[in-house]
């Protein structure tokens, strides 16, 4: 499967989930005007690059960076800021770490090092957070920051390309794993609260 390829698909699920009537599930907490302002400003910037000297950075990055900028800022409580800001860099060091991993011992690989991070990501994500603003903003500043940090320590071996169709596959699926999975443990345990309120309810009943 070529870079970039997972990332389409993943967008137009994402498309569908929002046209749907999904978006009450998935992604709750974001509305549905940000949602179409996030859009309407990714899309075409997919299609600008931004070159600096050494290096080159794809305007869509740009785009997601300062939205999770915006979600974490935007948080009337400094408090809840500096916790998602602290929780993005958490991620991004351990995003790194899995970057070296991977590249020096490949045989940790379990499907694909893009696949493997982005589920190990998914899952952490949804362990720190569970609003999808919250773990938008966690999960973008972790893969932009802990994507950066490895080319520049490996800039005497690649360019530093930021934004590459292979970031956007892992950023992609991360977030729709992380939605998916807090989407079904919240499920799960609305499903477990009203059973154990109907229990206690029959248990009384026969008391009586």
């Amino acid at each position: 499967m070529n870079p970039g390829y997972l990332a389409s698909v993943l967008f137009f699920i994402l498309l569908i989930f929002f046209l749907s009537g999904w978006r009450e599930i998935l992604m709750r907490s974001i509305s549905r005007r940000d949602i179409l302002l996030f859009f309407v400003c990714w899309l075409p910037s997919l299609f600008l690059h931004i070159s600096a000297p050494s290096v080159i950075l794809n305007g869509a990055v740009v785009v997601t960076f300062l939205a999770a900028m915006l979600v974490c800022f935007r948080s009337r409580q400094t408090s809840h800021s500096a916790h998602l800001l602290s929780m993005g860099l958490l991620l991004s060091a351990i995003y790194y770490l899995l970057l070296e991993l991977y590249s020096v011992d490949p045989v940790m690989v379990v499907t694909k090092p893009d696949w493997d991070i982005a589920v190990i990501l998914a899952v952490l994500v949804v362990g720190m957070q569970r609003g999808a603003a919250d773990q938008f903003a966690c999960l973008t500043i972790g893969v932009v920051l802990g994507e950066l940090s490895y080319l520049y320590m490996n800039r005497e071996r690649m360019p530093i390309v930021l934004g590459t169709p292979s970031l956007l596959d892992k950023w992609l699926l991360a977030f729709l794993l992380a939605r998916l999975m807090t989407a079904s443990a919240e499920g799960i345990w609305a499903g477990f609260k009203v059973s154990s309120r109907t229990w206690n309810d029959r248990k009384r009943g026969w008391r009586k």
